[in-house]
């Protein structure tokens, strides 16, 4: 009897090793399989087939409903298309999954401005502040939930304090629209009509920095690749669009911007944690050359 059950239990013993193998093959299989429709949907997005590539992005997520970069840019191809319902509902998912993800929570405070729902814009900025305070467009949006939360409590010297704070941080993002718009709305709600049109005029006619400026991949003056490159003489892809072998530079490679010119790219990585920017790599246009004032 003894003999009998020592080999049940060596039995058993070998059963469940070969099971966990197949269980961890089959995992195996799915994470290659759900990077395989990735890679696809960035081939397609790249030729502009979005309907297929919307397929490719479904089949990832069927496989692996964690894989942070196909949410990520799921969410940043509907929001170029202008499908915000879509475009929120994946980015709502990302930071489910992965609550930390700056982009994700700045993107869903940024598109819950823009079409006036303050309730959730308000919850995402407070998430902001305590994820990324010192971030540029974290200050931004704070300052115009601040705003809007002045003039719906008709509170008009918290109003006027935050059109203020939205003067200052301007010389900082002197293209964040929605800061303009927060000065230019304060001088009409105060009857100054004529600040008003002097803040139009600006915007209109704003001469650019001399600074080093480092752009947001989706910058509206990159959106349109082809006019870039008639603009600026710089051509840019959005890599996250494009399969790793395929990357020319990098996944999230930044174009940087001095004055009226485009004259390099970075590709870099914040560490907030140990409050640390590191640079992987840094590529000057040609013909730029980097002197100490750069």
């Amino acid at each position: 009897m003894a003999f009998l059950r020592n080999f049940i239990r060596k039995l058993f013993l070998v059963l469940g090793c070969i099971t966990g193998m197949f269980v961890l093959a089959a995992c195996d299989n799915a994470e290659d399989r759900a990077e395989g429709h990735y890679q696809s949907a960035l081939e397609l997005i790249e030729a502009g087939d979005f309907d297929r590539a919307i397929v490719e992005f479904r089949n990832v997520f069927k496989l692996n409903g964690e894989h942070r970069e196909a949410r990520s840019t799921f969410a940043a191809m509907h929001r170029e298309l202008g499908n915000y319902r879509e475009s929120i509902g994946q980015y709502l998912r990302l930071v489910e999954q992965f609550p930390d993800d700056l982009p994700g929570n700045l993107a869903l405070a940024e598109m819950f401005a823009e079409i006036g729902n303050w309730d959730d814009m308000d919850r995402f900025v407070t998430k902001l502040q305590d994820l990324a305070p010192d971030n540029q467009t974290t200050r931004a949006l704070t300052i115009i939930n601040s705003y809007h939360q002045a003039v719906t409590g008709r509170d008009p010297d918290a109003a006027t304090e935050a059109a203020q704070k939205a003067v200052a941080l301007q010389e900082e993002l002197p293209d964040y629209i929605m800061l303009r718009q927060v000065v230019i709305d304060d001088e009409i709600r105060r009857g100054d009509f004529e600040a008003s049109l002097k803040s139009l005029d600006a915007a209109i006619e704003i001469e650019p920095t001399s600074r080093l400026r480092v752009l947001s991949p989706f910058d509206p003056a990159l959106r349109d690749r082809h006019r870039a490159t008639r603009l600026f003489g710089f051509d840019y892809r959005i890599e996250i669009f494009v399969p790793e072998a395929k990357r020319r530079y990098g996944y999230y490679v930044f174009p940087i911007m001095e004055g009226d010119k485009l004259v390099g790219r970075v590709d870099m990585k914040a560490f907030r944690d140990a409050d640390v920017l590191r640079v992987k790599a840094l590529w000057p246009e040609k013909g730029v050359r980097w002197g100490k004032g750069r």
